[in-house]
């Protein structure tokens, strides 16, 4: 009997597909300039596609891969929030 619950790496990599294409997307959206203010707050704008895609995977009972996916989402958000901090805090300096 196959197991449908998924897999974390498998949920990760599909995450950082999607995150991959996003910034892609926003790099050529930057053109009419909407992509600026969504690589900008890349943190929050990744709910765009990743939302759907954990909802996805939740709803087909995948919650290992859904997990993955939520990880990613998780990081990228961190990692945005510390690199603006960095930035406020040297240009306070």
């Amino acid at each position: 009997m196959p197991d449908r619950g998924g897999s974390i790496l498998r949920g990760v990599a599909i995450g950082a597909g999607l995150t991959l294409a996003g910034v892609l997307v926003c790099a050529l959206l930057m053109i009419v300039y909407i992509g600026a203010f969504l690589l900008v707050g890349i943190g929050l704008a990744q709910a765009i596609w990743m939302l759907p895609a954990f909802r996805h995977y939740r709803g087909r009972g995948e919650p290992e891969t859904a997990k993955g996916i939520l990880i990613i989402a998780g990081l990228v958000a961190m990692l945005n929030t510390t690199c603006w901090g960095f930035l406020a805090a040297s240009a306070l300096f």
